[in-house]
């Protein structure tokens, strides 16, 4: 299925008012998924890649107050429903969405993304990693796995991340906003990622806890994973993610643990049609 504009791409309530997810859907509904997943053998995954905010850093709870805060200089406050439509969403895609929320606003978008960045620079030392992920990351890294990060985040912000926590050395490849004409839920940033890795999507699997990284990731052919940091889990497979986790202790068991255990990673399996 071709889709012309993926600009309008954005996470909805309903799969069906996103159709890049929905023919993804007609292909791999659950129901379907139960009855043709095949074993997987560990051999066939060559790369982990990570999403940052939500996956590598604990740093939502920092995001939505940026958001409450750059909603109130707007004049409007912003209800959980609003707030949850705004999540996982580039700055400049959140800045644009805010506009359109707030048809009275007269601020620019440049001007609401410089709001959230006074507010979060403030609120920086409250961020973390995510818990687990470290010792995931040099796990994988030591068994052979090639190691990338895809996110939407520009590399300013990004730096800031490398420099407090240390994470230059860990990733084979970087591609953040800065990278990519189309972000997440195009399919571009992770096809990009692959390519720099030299492997085929279908051999990497892509950690992700936000909706629109899900099908970001599902789009450019990668097997999803959803991480319940941000999102709920039904949300995430709603999304198309083949399975989640709550911890990174989950999916460390599943891929390093023997095969009466690792045979869960049929979830993770190609779809017979």
């Amino acid at each position: 299925m071709k889709i012309s504009n993926f600009s309008a791409l954005y996470y909805n309530e309903s799969a069906a008012q996103c159709p890049y997810q929905q023919s993804y859907y007609s292909h791999t509904h659950p129901a379907e998924r139960s009855n043709s997943l095949r074993k997987l053998h560990r051999g066939h995954i060559q790369a982990v890649l990570f999403d940052c905010d939500g996956v590598v850093v604990d740093s939502e709870s920092v995001h939505e107050h940026t958001l409450m805060v750059a909603s109130e200089r707007l004049g409007h406050q912003l209800i959980p429903a609003e707030l949850r439509q705004l999540k996982g969403r580039t700055q400049q895609a959140s800045a644009e969405a805010l506009k359109a929320l707030i048809p009275s606003a007269t601020m620019d978008c440049k001007e609401i993304i410089e709001i959230r960045a006074r507010a979060f620079d403030e609120l920086f030392d409250q961020v973390r990693l995510v818990p687990g992920v470290l010792k995931f990351i040099h796990r994988l890294r030591s068994s052979g796995f090639s190691v990338a990060l895809t996110t939407g985040s520009g590399g300013s912000g990004l730096a800031s991340f490398f420099d407090r926590f240390s994470l230059s050395s860990l990733f084979d490849v970087v591609v953040s906003g800065d990278d990519v004409t189309h972000s997440k839920p195009h399919p571009e940033p992770y096809r990009l990622t692959a390519q720099r890795l030299g492997i085929d999507p279908m051999n990497c699997i892509a950690i992700e806890d936000s909706v629109n990284g899900i099908i970001s990731a599902n789009a450019a052919g990668c097997r999803s994973v959803g991480l319940t940091t941000s999102f709920p889990k039904q949300k995430l497979l709603d999304a198309g993610a083949r399975f989640t986790i709550d911890t990174f202790a989950e999916i460390d068991q599943i891929m390093f643990s023997a095969p009466p255990i690792f045979s869960c990673c049929a979830m993770l399996a190609d779809v017979s049609h």
